[in-house]
C-alpha cells in the first residue's frame, strides 16, 4: 500500500486521545509537586530531598517509558489507555493512604535520614510515575500513520505532553495550593483519572497494523534524506547517548537556573515554579519544532520557528520601542513594564492600561512581517531584502541600548540626553536601522550563492549547537538584564509573578527550546518501521529520561557544590559543542565550525578565568553552595563608638546577619535582642544550666553572643546549609572552639527526631528561606512537636518577616501558634506600632503567660562587660485589642501538613521587598 494514501487515524479518536494525554500528563505534574508536601513532616525540605524526589519521577518515566513501547506494540487499543489510567487513579489515591499510614504508626522514624528519604521517594512516587509514562508511547502508536509523519507525532506528541505538565505546574503552584488541602486536590485528580480510564473504555478504538511502514510524501522545498547518515537504525545506541547528553544538560540547566536565580528572586515557590514552568514551556515547542525540522526540513523548520517567535519577540519588547521612541510623550509615560499578567478593565482600556494594546499590536506587526518575508524569499533578490530587514530591525530594537551604555563608558552627558527626546530617540532608531542592515547584508549576502540543503544530522548539529551558545547566553544575559534594567523595567517589576516570568523566560526559554528539538529528530532518524514505532519512542524517551535522571542527582548533589552554576553552564556548553561537531560534521560548513569554535573555546576559557565573584571591594567573603549564595561584606556605615570592623552576610537576596568581629557582645538585629533577653531570663529561672535551641544558624550573630556573654548556657544549633557555618567560622567571627553544637539538617527533622521531650528553655526559629519560612516549620503539627521539646514553663520564639496590615503570614502563624500554645503573644523591639512597613517580628508561644516583670527582672542582673550599666528591656508586646483588631481583617487560616500555603501568603511582602529595597538596600 502506498504510504500517500494510508489510512490517517480518525478526528473523533485523535482529539480525545490527545485530550486524555494532556490531563493526564497535567495529573503527573500535580502530583509531584504534592509528592514534596506529602514527604515534608518525614524526610524534610532538603535539596536531598527534592533532588530524590525528581530524581525518583524520571526514573519511573524512564522505565515507564521503556516498558509502555513494548505494550503500545502489543496492545494499541484505548481499552490498554483505559487500565493505564485506571491504575494511576490507583496509585494517586496511594498517597493519601500512605501518608495515613506513616502519621499513624511512624514507621518512617526506623531507618535512618538519608535511606528514608531514597525509600519514602520510591514507595511514594515511583509506582505513579511509571503507569503515567505508559501513556505517551501508547499514544504516539495509536496516532503514527506511517513512519514520514514520525517526527511530526513524535514532536507533537511531547509537546502536548510537556504542554499539560505546564499546566499542571502552574495551577498548582499558583493556585491549588494555595487554596485547597493536600487530600482534596489528590482524590480530585483521582477523580478525574477515574473518568478518563472510563471514556477511554467506551471509545473501544484499536490500531489498524495493517498500516504502511514506508514513509510518506512531505510537503517540503527540501527532501528529507532516508539513508541512516549517522547510524541510529544500525547502531541505536548511538541515537540513546544523544538524548542523553541532552536531557542531562536540560536537567542540569534546570537546577542550576534555580541558583543563577537565587541572588535576583530570591527562593519561593514562585521561583521554583517559573523555573519550571519555562523550562517545560521550552520543551514544549522545541518538541514541536524537533518534529517539524525531522519531517520537512530545515527550511519549513526555521519559517516555523520565525513564525512562532517573532510575534512574540515583538510583543515582549514593543512598550520598551514606543517607550524610547517617545521618551515624553502620553503613550511613552502612560506603557507600564509591571503590567505583564494584568487584565485591563473593559471600560477604558486604554486609557488605563495601553501596554496590552501595544503588545497586541507589536505581535500582529511581528507576524505580519514574517510572513512577507516567507512569500518574499522566493523572489529574485527577496534573499537580500530579507537581509537587510532583519539586520535592521535587530540592531534598530539594540540601539538604545547601545547608545546608553556607550554614554555612560565614555561619560558624555549629550550622548546621555540624546534619546530623552523623541527626535533624539527617532535619529538613533534610524541609524541603527541603517547601519545594522548594511553590516548584515555586506556579511551574508552572496547572490551566486545557491539554496543550502541541509542533511538530517547537520539540522541536529545546529540545535545542539544553539543549545550549547544559549547556554553561556545564560551568563551574559544575566549580566546585560541587570545592569540595564532601567530600559527593561518588567525585570525589576514590583510583581512577584511579572518578575519571575521575565527572568526566567528571557535567560532560560531559548536553550530548553534547542534541547527539546532533539528527541523528535532522534526518534525520527531512528524508527525503521511502524510496527516498532511504540518500542523505538518509548526507548529514546527512556533514555533520555535516564539522561534527566543523572543530570539531577549529579548537579544536585556535587556539581553546585563543587564548581558552581558559572561553571556548570560552562561545562554544558561544551559537552553540546563536542556533540553538535560529531553528529552535525561542523566542519564541513565554515559558518558551523567558525560558530562552534567560539562557543567551545570561549566556554573553555570562561572555566578557566569565571570565578563568579563580583569585583566587589566590600567583599570579604563568597562562596556559592547548593542552597545560597553567600556573600559576606564589610558594612560601610557601622555604628559610631564600637569600633569599625563591622560585616553583614547575605544568604541569595536576603541580608540575615550583622556582626561586629571585634565585639561578639553586639547583636545587629533588634529582635536578636528580644532572643536574648528570654535567655536571659531563662538563665536566672534555671537552677541547672539552661538549654536553648537555635533553628536557623544563618551569621551565628546569637549563638556566638550567647557564647560570650552567657557561656554556661548549652546552645544545640540546626543549620540545613553546613556552608553557611563554615562562613561564620571564616568570615563572621564564629569560634570554631565553642560549646554550641552545630547539626547541619533539616529543622523539622531534629526537632521530630533528635530533640529530647522536656529538653529545652528556649527553642529560637529563625530559619528564613529569602523572606517566608520554610512552609513544613510552620504548620500545627510542627509546633506540636516543638512544644514536646520545651520544658514545661519553656518558650517557643518563631521569627517572621512580615507587614501587620498588609502580610499574611503572620496572621496565619498566629492562629496556628493558638492552636497548639494556650499563650501567644506578638513581639516586636519598639515602642511605636508600625503597621504598615515590613518588619522583623517574633511570635512568643508557651504554656506560661508572657510576664514582663520577670523578664525585666532577669534582664536587669545582666551588666553589661565592664560596667555598672544595667541592660533596658527591648522586648515590646503589641497590644491585645491592636493585634485582634488585625487578625479580624485577615483570612481565619490555620496552617497545617495538608494545607500550607506560605509563600502565596507573602507575595504581598514580594512586592513591599522591592518597594524597600529602592530606599533602603540593607532592609532585610
Amino acid at each position: 500500500m502506498s504510504s500517500f494514501n494510508a489510512p490517517r487515524v480518525p478526528v473523533f479518536v485523535s482529539l480525545p486521545l490527545l485530550a486524555v494525554l494532556f490531563v493526564a500528563n497535567a495529573a503527573s505534574l500535580v502530583m509531584q509537586l504534592l509528592a514534596g508536601r506529602y514527604l515534608a513532616p518525614y524526610v524534610g525540605s532538603s535539596i536531598e530531598t527534592w533532588t530524590c524526589i525528581i530524581g525518583v519521577f524520571l526514573t519511573g518515566i524512564a522505565i515507564g517509558n521503556a516498558l509502555g513501547g513494548r505494550i503500545a506494540d502489543r496492545r494499541p487499543n484505548t481499552k490498554t489507555l483505559a487500565a493505564i489510567l485506571l491504575v494511576a487513579a490507583l496509585c494517586t489515591a496511594w498517597f493519601v493512604g500512605l501518608h495515613r499510614l506513616l502519621d499513624a504508626t511512624n514507621l518512617d522514624q526506623t531507618m535512618g535520614l538519608g535511606v528514608r528519604i531514597v525509600v519514602l521517594a520510591i514507595v511514594f512516587c515511583l509506582p505513579g510515575a511509571i503507569t503515567f509514562s505508559f501513556a505517551t508511547p501508547l499514544t504516539i502508536k495509536l496516532l503514527l500513520p506511517d513512519v514520514g509523519n514520525a517526527g511530526r507525532i513524535a514532536g507533537f506528541v511531547f509537546a502536548l505532553s510537556t504542554l499539560g505538565c505546564l499546566l499542571g505546574n502552574y495551577v498548582t503552584g499558583f493556585w491549588l495550593l494555595a487554596s485547597f488541602p493536600l487530600d482534596q486536590i489528590t482524590w480530585w485528580v483521582t477523580g478525574i483519572l477515574i473518568a478518563l480510564a472510563v471514556a477511554c473504555y467506551l471509545m473501544n478504538w484499536h490500531k489498524d497494523q495493517t498500516l504502511s511502514t514506508t514513509p510518506s510524501t512531505t510537503k517540503s522545498s527540501e527532501s528529507v534524506p532516508q539513508s541512516d547518515l549517522l547510524g541510529f537504525r544500525k547502531q541505536p545506541s548511538r541515537a540513546f547517548a544523544v538524548v542523553f547528553l541532552a536531557s542531562f544538560c536540560g536537567m542540569s540547566l534546570e537546577l542550576s537556573g534555580m541558583r543563577v536565580l537565587a541572588p535576583t528572586l530570591g527562593v519561593s515557590l514562585y521561583s521554583w515554579t517559573g523555573i519550571i514552568g519555562v523550562m517545560l514551556a521550552g520543551t514544549v515547542l522545541g518538541n514541536y519544532t524537533g518534529g517539524i525540522l525531522a519531517d520537512r526540513g530545515a527550511t519549513v523548520g526555521i519559517q516555523r520557528i520565525l513564525t512562532i517567535f517573532f510575534p512574540i519577540l515583538m510583543a515582549a519588547i514593543a512598550p520598551v520601542l514606543v517607550r524610547c521612541g517617545f521618551p515624553n510623550s502620553a503613550l511613552g509615560n502612560a506603557i507600564a513594564f509591571d503590567k505583564l499578567l494584568h487584565v485591563p478593565e473593559v471600560d477604558g482600556w486604554f486609557s488605563y492600561n495601553p501596554t496590552v494594546l501595544v503588545r497586541i499590536a507589536g505581535a500582529v506587526l511581528g507576524w505580519l512581517c514574517i510572513r512577507f518575508a516567507i512569500k518574499n524569499d522566493p523572489k529574485p533578490y527577496g534573499r537580500a531584502l530579507n537581509l537587510l530587514l532583519f539586520g535592521g530591525f535587530l540592531a534598530a530594537i539594540f540601539s538604545h541600548m547601545f547608545v546608553h551604555s556607550l554614554a555612560n563608558i565614555i561619560e558624555n552627558e549629550k550622548l546621555l540626553d540624546l534619546p530623552k527626546t523623541s527626535l533624539g530617540s527617532a535619529f538613533i532608531y534610524i541609524l541603527g536601522f541603517v547601519v545594522g542592515a548594511l553590516i548584515t547584508l555586506a556579511l551574508f549576502y552572496d547572490v551566486n550563492r545557491k539554496p543550502l540543503s541541509f542533511q538530517p544530522n547537520s539540522i541536529l548539529g545546529a540545535c545542539l549547537l544553539l543549545a550549547a551558545a544559549m547556554c553561556v547566553g545564560v551568563i551574559i544575559l544575566q549580566i546585560v538584564f541587570n545592569r540595564v534594567n532601567n530600559l527593561f523595567e518588567v525585570f525589576n517589576a514590583p510583581d512577584i509573578v511579572t518578575r519571575v516570568l521575565a527572568w526566567t523566560f528571557a535567560l532560560f526559554f531559548l536553550p530548553m527550546f534547542a534541547l527539546g528539538t532533539i528527541s523528535p529528530q532522534v526518534i525520527r532518524l531512528t524508527i525503521r518501521d511502524v510496527g516498532s514505532a511504540g518500542r523505538t519512542a518509548g526507548t529514546v524517551y527512556a533514555w533520555s529520561t535516564t539522561g534527566a535522571i543523572v543530570g539531577t542527582f549529579v548537579t544536585g548533589y556535587f556539581l553546585i557544590d563543587l564548581l558552581g552554576t558559572g561553571r556548570i553552564l560552562m561545562i554544558l556548553a561544551i559537552l553540546l559543542t563536542v556533540v553538535a561537531v560529531i553528529v552535525g560534521q561542523q566542519w564541513k560548513t565554515v559558518v558551523l565550525l567558525f560558530a562552534a569554535s567560539i562557543v567551545g573555546i570561549g566556554s573553555f576559557v570562561g572555566i578557566i578565568f569565571y570565578g563568579g565573584r563580583p569585583n566587589d571591594s566590600e567583599l570579604v567573603y563568597y562562596e556559592e553552595t547548593k542552597y545560597f549564595l553567600i556573600a559576606v561584606r564589610h558594612e560601610q556605615d557601622p555604628p559610631v563608638g564600637r569600633g569599625s570592623n563591622y560585616r553583614f552576610m547575605s544568604l541569595d537576596q536576603l541580608i540575615h546577619s550583622f556582626v561586629n568581629v571585634e565585639d561578639p557582645d553586639y547583636l545587629g538585629y533588634e529582635h536578636e535582642m528580644i532572643q536574648a533577653e528570654f535567655i536571659h531570663q531563662a538563665r536566672v529561672a534555671s537552677k541547672e544550666p539552661a538549654r536553648t535551641l537555635v533553628i536557623g544558624g544563618g551569621g551565628y550573630t546569637f549563638p556566638r553572643y550567647v557564647n560570650s556573654t552567657m557561656p554556661e548556657v548549652l546552645q544545640d544549633v540546626v543549620e540545613i546549609d553546613p556552608g553557611v557555618t563554615e562562613a561564620a567560622h571564616v568570615a563572621m567571627g564564629y569560634p570554631r572552639d565553642t560549646r554550641a553544637k552545630s547539626y547541619h539538617m533539616d529543622g523539622r527533622q531534629f526537632i521530630r527526631e533528635r530533640a529530647p521531650a522536656g529538653h529545652y528553655d528556649v527553642v529560637i526559629q529563625d530559619a528564613v528561606n529569602d523572606l517566608s519560612v520554610p512552609y513544613h516549620l510552620m504548620t500545627k503539627e510542627y509546633f506540636a512537636h516543638v512544644k514536646k521539646s520545651l520544658k514545661q514553663d519553656g518558650v517557643f520564639l518563631l521569627t517572621l518577616i512580615d507587614s501587620i496590615d498588609r502580610g499574611e503570614l503572620w496572621a496565619a502563624a498566629f492562629r496556628t501558634m493558638q492552636a497548639e500554645f494556650p499563650y501567644v503573644y506578638m513581639l516586636q523591639p519598639f515602642e511605636v506600632i508600625d503597621r504598615k512597613s515590613r518588619i522583623v517580628y517574633v511570635i512568643y508561644g508557651s504554656t506560661q503567660p508572657l510576664n514582663e516583670e520577670k523578664l525585666f527582672s532577669a534582664v536587669q542582673q545582666f551588666r553589661l562587660p565592664g560596667t555598672e550599666q544595667t541592660k533596658p528591656l527591648v522586648t515590646k508586646t503589641i497590644p491585645a485589642n491592636v493585634l485582634q483588631e488585625a487578625l479580624d481583617n485577615k483570612k481565619p487560616i490555620v496552617l497545617t501538613d495538608q494545607y500550607a500555603p506560605v509563600d502565596n501568603l507573602m507575595l504581598n511582602i514580594f512586592r513591599l521587598r522591592v518597594e524597600d529595597f529602592d530606599k533602603d538596600p540593607k532592609k532585610p
